[in-house]
């Protein structure tokens, strides 16, 4: 004969613990947008006042706010499509609007740590590829750049052998070997011992392969070989 006690435990058990850590993501990004927002309105006040003591500190809790509302942001995508193929919104965009428009997302920070964020490509580039998933790729890949670099974030794009290649440098010290050797293969491993940088590197390329184009796909790459001297992270779109 079972007991309450039995019967109590049984219910926990039949919770669904991942959809239930998705819905507290969900309600956790919702708030931190609040924050984000707060926090640039309360900037622009403080920008009045070049000797105010809060321009720091309110410039480190946007950028921590950002980067926790963007991990979030990476766990919600990858829960909405486990266990099935992501299903792409192919269109036709401006290579050079799309660019433009990751950079003016952190162009608080940029301008606060006093970072040049630079475009070179092709205003009349135009490539296939889902705006809102890679955003969330770029956005990653900047906001990671924003901690490390010293004056400037290049983001530029390329168009070889039907690929389109957007690439995001620093002038930082740039990628350490253990994310270097963490970096996804082709098959899409990654090494999760290196801590929370493999979520980002996960979610990118996942995003990149599921641009595929018959046995063609995506992929991203990381050096220190960038024209800046600090890190390269390129992420490579086939034309689908």
């Amino acid at each position: 004969m079972h007991s309450h006690k039995d019967s109590d435990m049984n219910q926990k058990n039949d919770i669904d613990f991942s959809t239930l850590l998705a819905s507290a993501a969900h309600d956790m990004k919702n708030s931190l947008a609040m924050i984000i927002t707060t926090v640039d309105h309360i900037s622009d006040s403080v920008k009045q006042d070049d000797h105010s003591p809060l321009g720091k500190p309110l410039n480190q809790l946007r950028y921590e706010a950002r980067r926790v509302n963007n991990d979030l942001m990476l766990l919600l995508t990858l829960y909405k499509f486990e266990g099935e193929s992501i299903n792409l919104h192919k269109d036709l965009n401006s290579v050079y609007d799309f660019l433009e428009e990751q950079l003016l997302y952190h162009r608080a920070s940029l301008e606060y740590a006093n970072v040049e964020g630079i475009i070179e490509c092709d205003e009349m580039l135009e490539w296939i590829f889902d705006a809102n998933l890679l955003s969330g790729v770029i956005n990653n890949v900047v906001n990671n750049a924003l901690r490390y670099t010293d004056h400037t974030i290049k983001i530029s794009a390329k168009v070889s052998n039907q690929q389109l290649f957007i690439m995001i440098e620093d002038d930082g010290p740039g990628y350490p070997p253990s994310i270097l050797e963490a970096q996804p293969d082709k098959s899409g491993f990654v090494d999760f011992k290196t801590g929370s940088s493999s979520l980002g590197l996960y979610f990118s390329q996942t995003i990149a392969q599921a641009h595929r184009n018959g046995s063609r796909k995506g992929y991203i790459t990381l050096s220190n070989e960038g024209a800046l001297g600090g890190s390269l992270f390129t992420v490579c779109i086939p034309k689908i």
